[in-house]
């Protein structure tokens, strides 16, 4: 991948990030925004990140799990907030991941300070007792091809 490209992967990251950690509200008063309990009581645990594929405008890449830590350092430096949902161990409780509350709202994973009106959409794509696999689309957001496939295996 040529530095032009990674320098717009970042920059789309940091907007993303900036927009997405600033916001507030919940979905209580949404019809279904209760949780999925078959999808939270099979992600209860902790998930190692394994592998990553992501799509921006019309590239597709993927990386590791140091690159997954590079790239989140560099976020956390460049929106001085720490970025604890992107780590490469999720967490998850019944009702938190990483210190954030969630919800599952069919295969929608929903969390708190982040609205959909913000344009990020994350999925999940895969679920059984040994995988993760979480889908995270960008595309509303920046009006370009931004999408992730996240995979994290249980620990």
């Amino acid at each position: 991948m040529k530095k032009h490209d990674i320098k717009l992967l970042y920059l789309l990251l940091t907007l993303l990030l900036s927009v997405a950690m600033t916001a507030c509200g919940d979905d209580k008063d949404e019809p279904g925004g209760e949780n999925n309990s078959s999808y939270t009581e099979r992600l209860v645990g902790n998930w190692k990140f394994s592998s990553g594929t992501e799509t921006v405008a019309g590239y597709t890449f993927d990386f590791t799990a140091s690159q997954l830590n590079s790239m989140k350092r560099d976020l956390e430096s460049a929106t001085g907030q720490s970025i604890t949902i992107w780590d490469e161990t999720l967490s998850f409780t019944t009702k938190k991941v990483n210190g954030v509350n969630y919800k599952v709202k069919g295969i929608e994973l929903l969390l708190d300070g982040i609205e959909k009106s913000d344009g990020l959409k994350i999925t999940i794509k895969r679920l059984d007792a040994a995988t993760l696999v979480l889908h995270e689309d960008f595309s509303q957001m920046v009006g370009e091809t931004f999408v992730a496939d996240m995979e994290y295996k249980k620990q």
